[in-house]
């Protein structure tokens, strides 16, 4: 009923004047109807739980931030607060915390963190980018979680002489930024440093563009490693000879991240994928101009939003313990880590990695205390 309403409303006179409005609530219609229409969010087996995400679960994501962002655009958010309540209970305490409860069940039983049932994060350049025998751009856009990538690539196809196709694929843990980056780079072994946490790709460090070109350049002729700015900012005359002198070309933006990992602006984390959206739709139209055609967009992790401040249940009620090098809200690195049934510990070989290092992860959505 919402939906045909909004529909037989899109052509009259007050429609664009409450747009927002409009969107908000359509993507509430759908949210509700997606996550009332499940008994629960059970996950059977690791494959059919990734199954499940990447062909149905994902779209409660994505309309649950929609929602919000439309709604806080509206600038009329007072008035819908018993909607917005019932929204968030919803996500939280049906989908989000049965999805996860019933997820861990299954990844409880993995002492090594290898899938057969899906691409694995670090073998993306393999796959995807040495092989390649035409020009190609690859955008590595962080914290791009899968469902903003669906609406990426459904924005794409909606432009003349675009297309595009999503994929899908895990990361290796612990899913932060510099191992992700480092991950989608050409590597053999992978290795975290102990002293600021940052990456090694076959004993070079990864971390900053200067770095990432080194370790493109050794392994290709004609590679570059460049910022979004460096695209956005160039004009077409330098475009065109950027895709002239390199066959291979890593453009790294950053925007969801950067304004979720703080807590003045973690708020703003919806409106940062809208604009991400935009940017990046505009990066590859300009690569396109300069006759780059072969491009790949991909991310080196995701992340979890709930736009409430967290009950006390969803933090964890235990503290890691052990030799701490550092504790996140999602993981805790170390040595000695003491084992305890609230979290997962996996040692660095059982993670691919090179080193020495314990990781731990507490189970489920929940959280550690910072």
């Amino acid at each position: 009923e919402v939906f045909d309403i909004i529909t037989q409303r899109q052509t009259m006179k007050w429609y664009k004047k409450y747009e927002n409005l409009y969107l908000a609530l359509r993507y509430a219609a759908a949210f509700v109807e997606m996550v009332e229409k499940e008994d629960r969010f059970t996950v059977d087996s690791i494959s059919t739980g990734i199954e499940k995400y990447t062909s149905i679960w994902y779209k409660i994501d994505q309309n649950y931030r929609k929602f919000l962002y439309h709604l806080k655009v509206s600038g009329q958010v007072s008035g819908f607060e018993k909607l917005s309540e019932n929204i968030e209970n919803l996500y939280s305490n049906k989908y989000l915390l049965n999805m996860n409860d019933s997820w861990q069940q299954q990844i409880d039983k993995k002492t090594v963190w290898e899938f057969d049932c899906i691409d694995r994060q670090r073998d993306f350049y393999q796959k995807y980018v040495e092989k390649s025998k035409t020009k190609q751009c690859i955008i590595v856009s962080d914290a791009l979680r899968y469902e903003i990538g669906d609406e990426l690539a459904a924005r794409i196809r909606q432009i003349d002489r675009f297309d595009a196709r999503l994929n899908k694929a895990i990361t290796g843990l612990p899913s932060y930024t510099q191992l992700g980056m480092a991950s989608l780079l050409p590597h053999k072994a992978l290795e975290i440093i102990e002293k600021d946490l940052t990456v090694n790709a076959d004993d070079a460090p990864t971390a900053g563009i200067d770095n990432r070109n080194k370790i493109l350049q050794q392994k290709a002729a004609g590679a570059i490693a460049l910022k979004d700015t460096d695209i956005l900012n160039c004009n077409s005359d330098g475009l065109r000879e950027i895709a002239k002198n390199n066959n291979l070309i890593y453009v790294f933006h950053n925007k969801i991240d950067e304004i979720g990992h703080s807590l003045s602006s973690e708020e703003q984390a919806f409106e940062a994928a809208e604009t991400t959206i935009e940017e990046l739709i505009k990066i590859m139209k300009r690569l396109a101009n300069a006759d780059i055609y072969n491009i790949i967009i991909t991310s080196d992790h995701g992340f979890i939003y709930q736009n409430k401040e967290l009950d006390e249940d969803e933090y964890l009620g235990v503290e890691p313990v052990g030799d701490i090098i550092k504790k996140d809200r999602r993981f805790v690195i170390g040595r000695n880590l003491k084992e305890d049934n609230s979290f997962m510990k996996f040692r660095a070989q059982n993670l691919g990695l090179r080193g020495d290092l314990e990781f731990q992860f507490p189970k489920s959505i929940n959280r550690l205390r910072l």
